[in-house]
């Protein structure tokens, strides 16, 4: 009974449903004479926030030009303050296109770039190079407090310092942050964290979490402990502690004064889940875990890692982590695009390397290139040293036509329509049915006989028009078609929807054969 009293009680929750409001900033925009719209965008991502309707209650949507905002304004920098949110999202052009930045000289600015206290609510910064802050106390880029939620996606966080902790960035007592997708590098601290410190207060009602997914740490500096990370806690066991999650992560070419090159749990923290990461080339000046260093918790290693040199725990006891010198692991030591479609840098692996096809875990890599046979380890997936791989077309076709003939065939047209990525080719699909969109992976073999309802064909890029010649009398038939590109047999299709691409016709019926008797 009490069961179905609570069904009942819940039957009369009602539903709340947040609006989504849409503003834009751009470089040459103005606070004075701009309201937020595309055609009207303001001038600065501060008056943006400050100026947003009802963001304790809206879902905010702030998107921000290309170009470099640079927040220093000859005495000060004016680091960028977001308070209480419901949720907020600062959508850049792209790392490589929207700048952020604390002084146009490294090591010259006197603040952060953000400061975050969202109050439960979610704050996401995507698409941007977050650069140049430099701060006397923790945090040179990104200081998350007071319960904030924080999602950074496509960016790149660089070249920035803090004196006490969290060269790049702090995350603090009762906060989460998730990092996907994105690059932290050449950040510097005199303390902990030389790129992020995930740090626990004393006696503090939730601890902090950090999870990073499909990400590059590297050439980080900690003139203390943890190079690339510093989880810790000074709780005294008040709460579980500094939480840590790795997913295909690549922390590389960092180092510490003292201990944990790459990364180091300290006290009363966690490495809640650690796989698919490479952990490596890290160093430390006193040697003391050179990649690796802990004295935590507990670790909860699901495999598939690469941890050369590690103190306090062993990879070795998982049969899929790889330990020890890696001479085969053939991982660059220089930051590159490498061909990312996000704009953040990569460390890149070549043929041979370790890492190749002995990974477990996602289908895209950090610069959002498929899985190419067995996923790799790290946040890098290995398809030529080039560094190419299947990137999508840019554009579908324009004009596509379909015209049925007298002789029971249908002719269909096109114009190319090419964009920054061209296709290589287009599979042209017909049914009598409504058409589903292929997968990506491999092309279909040619079926061009529509008597039994279904074919589809592989045409090369430079045709614009194809006939379907062995059709069924008074027959509709439905056609779509698909640009695609071609890396080494891995078929990548565009399928976003867009109703020009697709079209039907109807044959005509054809006379009798015979005539009577």
């Amino acid at each position: 009974m009490k069961k179905r009293n609570l069904c009942l009680v819940l039957l009369f929750i009602p539903l709340i449903v947040f609006a989504v409001d849409y503003y834009y900033v751009d470089i040459a925009g103005s606070n004075v004479t701009g309201d937020g719209s595309e055609g009207r965008p303001w001038g600065t991502i501060q008056h943006a926030i400050d100026n947003v309707t009802d963001p304790a209650d809206n879902d905010i949507v702030i998107y921000i030009s290309a170009g470099t905002f640079n927040l220093w304004d000859g005495v000060t920098t004016n680091t960028i303050t977001i308070g209480e949110v419901h949720d907020l999202t600062l959508q850049g052009a792209g790392a490589d296109e929207t700048i952020v930045q604390g002084h146009a000289i490294q090591g010259s600015a006197n603040g952060r770039i953000f400061s975050i206290s969202s109050n439960f609510g979610d704050v996401s910064l995507h698409g941007m190079t977050i650069r140049h802050g430099n701060i006397w106390t923790e945090g040179g880029a990104i200081d998350a407090d007071d319960h904030t939620y924080l999602y950074i996606q496509d960016c790149n966080i660089c070249y920035n310092h803090a004196d006490d902790r969290g060269g790049a960035i702090v995350n603090n007592s009762g906060c989460f942050m998730g990092i996907y997708n994105s690059s932290i590098h050449h950040n510097t601290t005199d303390g902990d964290g030389g790129a992020i410190s995930n740090y626990e207060h004393v006696h503090v009602t939730f601890s902090p979490q950090l999870d990073i997914a499909n990400s590059t740490i590297s050439h980080n500096y900690a003139a203390e402990d943890g190079g690339g990370i510093h989880a810790y806690s000074n709780d005294f066991g008040f709460n579980p502690g500094s939480r840590l999650h790795l997913d295909n992560v690549t922390i590389s070419e960092n180092d510490s004064g003292t201990r944990g090159g790459g990364v180091c749990i300290g006290r009363e923290a966690s490495c809640e889940t650690i796989n698919n990461t490479i952990i490596a080339n890290n160093t430390s000046d006193s040697g003391d875990g050179e990649d690796f260093y802990y004295y935590g918790d507990f670790i909860n290693d699901e495999g598939y890692n690469i941890v050369e040199y590690s103190d306090g725990y062993d990879f070795s006891t998982n049969g899929t982590n790889y330990t020890g010198h890696q001479p085969g692991l053939n991982l660059s030591s220089t930051l590159n695009l490498n061909n990312s479609v996000n704009g953040t840098y990569t460390l890149k692996t070549t043929s041979g390397s370790i890492a190749i096809d002995n990974g477990d875990g996602s289908i895209y890599d950090q610069r959002y290139a498929p899985c190419n046979d067995d996923k790799d380890i790290g946040a890098y997936e290995w398809w030529a040293d080039s560094g190419d791989y299947p990137r999508e077309p840019s554009n579908h076709v324009t004009g596509f036509s379909a015209e049925a003939q007298i002789d029971i065939s249908i002719d269909l047209s096109w114009t190319e329509n090419d964009g920054d990525i061209p296709p290589d080719g287009y599979l042209i699909k017909a049914s009598t049915n409504p058409i589903l969109p292929p997968d990506d992976d491999t092309a279909p073999a040619d079926d061009t006989d529509l008597t039994d309802g279904d074919g589809n064909v592989i045409v090369a890029d430079g045709t614009t028009s194809y006939t379907f010649s062995n059709c069924s009398s008074s027959t509709t038939y439905n056609f779509a078609i698909y640009p695609y590109t071609d890396s080494y047999g891995y078929y990548d299709y565009k399928t976003d929807y867009d109703a020009s691409i697709y079209v039907d016709a109807t044959t005509e019926k054809t006379e009798p054969t015979n005539h009577v008797t």
